[in-house]
């Protein structure tokens, strides 16, 4: 990797955003998976056929990031970005070609083909920043960036999702994402942390090691199963709302505005940073998600409800999925740790989806929404281990300020 120059230091703001515009595109089917939905529904597809095609995206997602650790020991994480986006063109180009959404295998197919790119694109942001110095502050800032860009792409198209060429527009809004992720990748050329590269060739644990760590492996647990939870309710959300028949204008501002105010959960990160350590901010957010989700369901259809918890989950998904994916980062300060964290999450958005939609189809989003609440309070307990373990052991190198 190239030596940072002052003005790109990795430890910098600049560079963060810049990776993280990188990243983000590998994430856009995942961060407008409510579009999606809207938009097959639109083509006559019921909630658990729809959840269930959106699903293979994050799925296929999930195995590209899988290898990405033993493709990382042959190619550069630039080199990665490129193979990517060249897939995940190929996906969307043929994508924006299908007149007929509601022919299935289709749709799956070109879900993940797109997803297999998506995935090495998202891997290799990841383990960028993981290598970062600040990892919890460049995870931030990602998580921002998906935030801030997912609600522009819900105030600018949420409004189109019911006209018949809403997949195509989706298709297009996907190129034009992989085009400047493929114009900014040589970010990822740049050494996040030339300190780490020195130790790496005298002591390098092997990736086999690192992925049967019992804190890694309850770390793990803990951030896929935050994803289901947040990933069922953030998919279905807008449904809810088309059945408690509020306005279409309505539930658009409130998906755009949750967007938004997860930018502010995820700059508490970048300010807070880790003076309140790691396992009080999982506690908190996790604890707030769930009451919050609890007092919907158990509640009559209210618009300032309904608003007030979609703003309440994404400010605390925003706020509290970095510090997790920082625990990941000091047990394992080379980055496979969080590259597989992608891959648990990416399948946790994609059992998330899938799993809430059947359950809202048989029991209802209620009770379904209610199973969801106990998981983020299973979180909590299983980052336990990894905190444990980041306090008792010296990690090499050390982070540096």
């Amino acid at each position: 990797m190239k030596q940072p120059s002052s003005f790109l230091r990795p430890t910098s703001f600049l560079a963060m955003f810049l990776a993280g515009l990188v990243t983000f595109s590998g994430l856009l089917v995942v961060v407008v998976m409510p579009l999606f939905i809207s938009s097959f529904a639109a083509s006559g597809l019921d909630s658990e056929l729809s959840g269930e095609i959106v699903a293979i995206n994050p799925f296929a997602i999930a195995i590209a990031m899988a290898i990405t650790p033993w493709l990382l020991q042959h190619i550069s994480l630039f080199k990665l970005v490129v193979v990517g986006c060249v897939l995940s063109f190929a996906g969307a180009g043929i994508g924006y070609q299908i007149a007929d959404v509601s022919n299935t295998t289709v749709m799956m197919a070109v879900m993940a083909i797109m997803g297999l790119g998506n995935g090495l694109v998202s891997s290799a942001g990841y383990a960028w920043g993981a290598q970062n110095p600040h990892s919890e502050k460049c995870f931030g800032v990602f998580l921002a960036i998906q935030f801030v860009m997912g609600g522009l792409s819900f105030m600018f198209f949420y409004v189109y999702m019911a006209d018949p060429d809403s997949f195509q527009l989706l298709m297009k809004l996907c190129i034009a994402a992989y085009a400047v992720s493929l114009l900014l990748s040589p970010i990822l050329a740049i050494n996040p942390n030339p300190a780490l590269q020195e130790a790496q060739a005298a002591d390098t644990p092997s990736i086999t090691s690192v992925l049967f760590n019992v804190p890694v492996l309850a770390a793990l647990l803990a951030y896929g199963a935050f994803l289901v939870a947040n990933g069922g309710i953030w998919g279905f959300i807008e449904q809810l709302g088309v059945d408690w028949e509020f306005a279409v204008a309505f539930i658009g501002d409130s998906l755009t505005y949750g967007s938004f105010i997860g930018l502010l959960g995820a700059g508490a990160v970048y300010l807070l940073s880790t003076r309140l350590g790691h396992v009080v901010p999982i506690a908190v957010g996790c604890i707030a998600s769930a009451v919050s989700i609890t007092i919907l369901v158990t509640s009559p259809p209210d618009e300032t409800l309904y608003m007030g918890t979609i703003l309440v989950i994404n400010f605390f998904w925003g706020y509290t999925a970095p510090y997790i994916q920082s625990i990941l980062a000091d047990l394992d300060p080379h980055g496979r740790a969080v590259v597989f964290s992608a891959v648990v999450a990416t399948l946790g958005l994609s059992i998330g989806p899938a799993m809430f939609g059947k359950g809202y189809a048989t029991i209802g989003f209620a009770n379904t929404a209610l199973m969801v609440a106990g998981l983020f309070i299973v979180v909590i307990a299983l980052v336990l281990p990894g905190a444990r373990a980041n306090r008792k052991t010296a990690q090499v190198p050390a982070k540096v300020p």
